[in-house]
């Protein structure tokens, strides 16, 4: 006479618990890979965080104000210091009417060179040497591409947001350092475009989460004003490969795909997975 063993569930509650944890970093991490695309004067962070300019605090890192905005590139990156010692370097992404962010968006992807990403991996080097603790990448778009290259180049982790894949050449020197964290909407453009060993190389974890609600009338509203043609056109004509791939989708789906991208996307879908996780924890958690 056999005696069936039944197993028993697994306790939910550590998980969940875990999982909003790191959801609610996420979100600081957004809000940093954001700030970066403002002034530096009307960048609002997440509470605990400060931005580090003065350039002995920088030095002591092995870096300074040129490394993160030089006056010869658009390339953009910001320092931010958490209370607790944690350090963020966020790198800016594509600005839509900047050619030379294009060029280099393309340039990484046919060559695995271009200006930007060399820049970033020089800062994540500095960071390296230097011996600064707790130190992590972040970015969206372009940023995150560029944080990837950084995490891969210094071994440190990142929190990518839509982010730019990684042409394996990049990191001929490095190609394994570093835990990244992707973070993209599920529609996402620049992410349902890219396949293969580039999309591999920036990403060890993946956190696909929900377009926002009302997502619809967005894109309607886009539409209307005839922002899904002139986008679609437009990265159709200069950002290469990619860039002809979102420009043939015209219309709807790319007017839906480049909103998706965006960081207010990004935010939104953000806070609806932590209510999401918040009620499904008080619901099997108490």
């Amino acid at each position: 006479m056999s005696t069936a063993v039944q197993s028993c569930p697994l306790d939910p509650c550590p998980q969940l618990s875990a999982d909003k944890l790191r959801v609610a970093e996420l979100q600081d991490e957004a809000k940093l890979a954001g700030a970066v695309y403002d002034d530096p004067e009307a960048r609002k962070l997440p509470e605990g965080y400060s931005e580090i300019r003065k350039e002995k605090e920088l030095n002591e890192m092995g870096l300074s104000m040129k490394d993160l905005e030089p006056e010869d590139s658009g390339f953009r990156a910001a320092v931010f210091k958490k209370k607790d010692g944690k350090v963020v370097v966020a790198f800016k992404g594509t600005t839509m009417t900047s050619l030379e962010d294009w060029k280099n968006n393309a340039a990484q992807e046919l060559k695995g060179k271009s200006d930007y990403y060399t820049r970033a991996q020089a800062i994540s080097y500095e960071l390296m040497e230097s011996k600064v603790d707790n130190v992590s990448f972040t970015g969206h778009s372009l940023g995150g591409g560029l944080a990837s290259a950084a995490a891969r180049r210094s071994g440190k982790s990142a929190s990518t947001f839509n982010a730019a894949g990684l042409n394996p050449k990049t990191l001929e020197d490095r190609p394994g350092g570093g835990h990244i964290d992707r973070v993209y909407v599920k529609g996402d453009i620049v992410t349902s475009i890219q396949i293969g060993p580039a999309s591999k190389a920036a990403s060890d974890k993946d956190w696909a989460i929900d377009p926002p609600k009302g997502i619809g009338a967005r894109v309607k509203r886009a539409l209307a004003t005839g922002v899904g043609k002139l986008v679609g056109g437009w990265l159709g004509g200069f950002a290469g490969p990619i860039g002809a791939k979102v420009g043939s989708a015209g219309g709807g789906a790319a007017a839906r795909g480049v909103m998706l991208h965006l960081m207010d996307s990004v935010d939104d879908s953000l806070q609806q997975k932590m209510e999401s996780l918040q009620k499904e924890h008080s619901e099997k958690c108490g």
